[in-house]
């Protein structure tokens, strides 16, 4: 039509897509270029938009009602319970465009838009168990209940039934049959287990019988049964595994040592420590729970041991002569590794972990960095993970014990399987963490710690924060400030309000949707994270310089980076060599039109950059002015000289080692990149930062954080 027709724009009162399933733990976020709500009212009458209010004469005044314009989110996560409402959102609106929530219960929730409700403005969000496959279903009411596993060499997994002595077969594609019957185990139970190079199987039965408490050896096929190697009953012995010597290793959950067994069945304590140990007095079970799973990295100079009462990983250095060097603790979060038991190494190097005490699976960086794998209502007490072999190499299977659920110390029906699940196939993706920091602003309380993983290239931003040594059972509001990289400042102003449990612990999802600034040179958002208690006001001069009249409990100790989203039509830069462009900010009187941009490798033992830049002075000499600015504000400054070609082109490769300074909170620096024409100076600085000669083009904005 012409522009005097009638105009093309429509507006459809209805959620896109109205109906929606996900999985527990899923986020979704709603984004609305008009003004709606999303607004959640389980066992509860819809919000009326317009409350009337009767007069003593006259008609009624209609006033707005307060619970459809203002937001509510009463937790960190939706379970089914409670009003939770976006309040409005809108391309305008106070409060943004968008608005996020995590499901954490399996169910259909319907929802609606309070404004438009009338006009059948309706949706629904269905939220289905989260699980990996079903390898094999076992039969609880037979008290098969698998508590170890180990995988031979054609990719037979074998589970170990630990109340009855039974060992399965099961074959990779989920045929199941008893190898081979074991003593049962009376008090106690039937746990670790693994093959030893010429294919016989090794298990570990603790029995408390002296008769039958130690290692038993299977022959290849199940044939016969043997006790191998008697070990003390006031012992638990638990996992075990082989080095390329042949000889055994295995955990003494009890005592907080390993034990070592030759090929001959001899005996040796290897190592007693007490970062082994459980936690004294013992909980339910009557007994501490210390060393439990354990395996060595591919070079088998460390042996890494789960510590399942102390949330814990021990790593042990193993050396040349096979002796024990100091254990020290390579990971302890009681947040994220909550009961951790068997652990397994992929060829990254990565350990994954099952959490017979969180009801999950999680990975483990060689750096430390945990992430989640897999949790959910289906997954229960998982006691042991290992990888196929062969076309399954990438298949994770897992025990999933239930023995929580058996023995009444959590509710539920058991569920014993052996699962599978190939990690990394979902949910995938590069992650950065960064540390929280106590900054001092909560004059009540100090001490407290946390961090933020978060994906730094995706569709929509997510993260999980980690909080610990706050205020027991004490409510924070977590909220998220923003940078668009047009200057551009934001805080959001629902906020993620959270309950810490009794130890001060809590963990928090967020997602969000953010939409590129026009004008802004990436589509990228600078982030940043606050703890505020705002149960306490603050009067007077404030202890943050943030204006905020809360104690801050928390702030992250630099912000996150530069979230690189993926846009349409924008190709989205490499996470390997980040691309900043260089400006002209009018710094050169005289000078116009020069062009660049710099190059460089985020993560790395030295900063790595390539500086290119155009439609300069033709052969000339300029200077790279690098300044880095480490987390405790100390800065530094270095120079590098540059000289165009006939064509006012140029470029530069810039490798440079930084100095840390001590006590800063992670390694890491941001980096500003200047171009200067030395040759002129000039009679008053035209620049922020004081430098008298004229600045051709800088960093449109900083480079990250340059983690070394």
């Amino acid at each position: 039509m012409g522009t005097r027709g009638p105009s093309r724009f429509s507006e459809v009162f209805e959620f896109l897509a109205k109906d929606i399933t996900i999985e527990e733990g899923d986020s979704v976020v709603w984004t609305s270029p008009t003004f709606h709500t999303v607004t959640f009212h389980p066992g509860q009458e819809a919000p009326e938009f317009v409350l009337p209010e009767p007069q003593d004469a006259g008609p009624p005044l209609l006033r707005i009602n307060p619970a459809v314009l203002l937001p509510a989110k009463p937790a960190s996560t939706f379970n089914g319970t409670g009003y939770w409402n976006s309040g409005t959102i809108g391309q305008d609106a106070p409060l943004g465009a968008s608005f996020s929530m995590t499901f954490s219960k399996a169910g259909r929730f319907d929802y609606i838009c309070a404004l438009h409700v009338s006009m059948g403005m309706v949706g629904s969000v269905t939220v289905v168990e989260r699980q990996a496959s079903n390898l094999a279903l076992l039969d609880a009411n037979a008290f098969e209940f698998p508590e170890a596993l180990a995988v031979d060499g054609q990719g037979n997994i074998y589970a170990g039934m630990a109340p009855t002595g039974e060992i399965k077969i099961i074959t990779p594609s989920g045929e199941v049959a008893t190898y081979a019957q074991l003593p049962a185990p009376g008090d106690g139970f039937m746990v670790g287990m693994d093959f030893d190079a010429a294919g016989d199987l090794f298990v570990a039965m603790a029995t408390f019988d002296s008769e039958t408490h130690g290692i038993w050896k299977v022959s290849s096929a199940g044939a016969t049964t043997d006790l191998f190697a008697s070990l003390p009953v006031e012992g638990f012995p638990n996992v075990l595994a082989f080095d390329s010597n042949g000889d055994m290793f295995v955990t003494d959950t009890i005592g907080g040592s390993v034990w070592k067994i030759d090929s001959d069945g001899n005996v040796a304590t290897w190592l007693t420590d007490e970062l082994l140990l459980g936690t004294i007095p013992p909980g339910p079970l009557g007994f501490p729970i210390g060393a439990n799973g354990l395996a060595f990295d591919e070079r088998e100079n460390t042996l890494y041991v789960t510590v399942t009462d102390k949330s814990r990983i021990v790593r042990i250095p193993v050396g040349a002569d096979g002796s024990p060097g100091t254990a020290e603790v390579f990971v302890e979060d009681a947040a994220n590794l909550g009961g951790p038991d068997g652990l397994t190494f992929d060829p990254s190097g990565n350990i994954y972990v099952a959490l017979f005490g969180s009801d999950a699976v999680v990975s483990v960086s060689p750096s430390g960095d945990i992430s989640p794998v897999l949790s959910g209502a289906r997954i229960q007490n998982p006691s042991d993970v290992k990888f196929g072999v062969g076309s399954d190499s990438n298949t994770l299977y897992i025990a999933n014990f239930a023995a929580a659920r058996l023995l009444g110390l959590a509710p539920g029906t058991p569920l014993p399987a052996v699962l599978s699940v190939v990690p990394g196939v979902e949910g995938g993706g590069l992650t950065n963490t960064v540390a929280f920091q106590d900054f001092g602003w909560d004059p009540n309380h100090s001490g407290a710690t946390g961090s933020v993983t978060y994906k730094p290239l995706a569709s929509s931003f997510t993260a999980t924060v980690s909080v610990a040594d706050l205020k027991p059972s004490h409510t924070y509001n977590l909220y998220i400030m923003e940078n668009d990289l047009t200057g551009k400042t934001g805080l959001d102003s629902t906020s993620y309000v959270f309950t810490t449990d009794d130890t001060g612990v809590a963990a928090i999802n967020v997602a969000k949707i953010y939409q590129a600034a026009e004008g802004a040179p990436l589509p990228a958002f600078q982030v940043h994270f606050l703890v505020v208690d705002q149960s306490v006001d603050l009067t007077g001069t404030l202890p943050n310089p943030l204006s905020v009249a809360h104690p801050i409990a928390l702030a992250c100790s630099f912000p996150l980076g530069f979230l690189q989203l993926s846009v349409p039509g924008v190709t989205p830069a490499s996470l390997n060599g980040d691309s900043v462009p260089l400006f002209d900010y009018g710094w050169a009187p005289g000078f116009s039109g020069g062009d660049g941009s710099v190059s460089y490798i985020g993560q790395y033992p030295t900063f790595e950059a390539n500086v290119t830049v155009g439609d300069l002075k033709p052969d000339h000499e300029y200077v790279i002015f690098m300044m880095s600015s480490a987390l405790d504000g100390e800065k530094t400054t270095s120079e590098m000289t540059l000289t165009t070609d006939a064509n006012g082109a140029g470029s530069l490769d810039i490798s440079h080692s930084f100095e840390i300074p001590e006590g800063v909170p992670l390694p890491a620096l941001q980096v500003h990149l200047l171009v200067i024409d030395k040759s002129e100076a000039l009679p008053d600085a035209m620049n922020p930062f004081g430098i008298q000669n004229p600045i051709v083009l800088a960093c449109q904005f900083p480079l990250g954080f340059i983690q070394m």
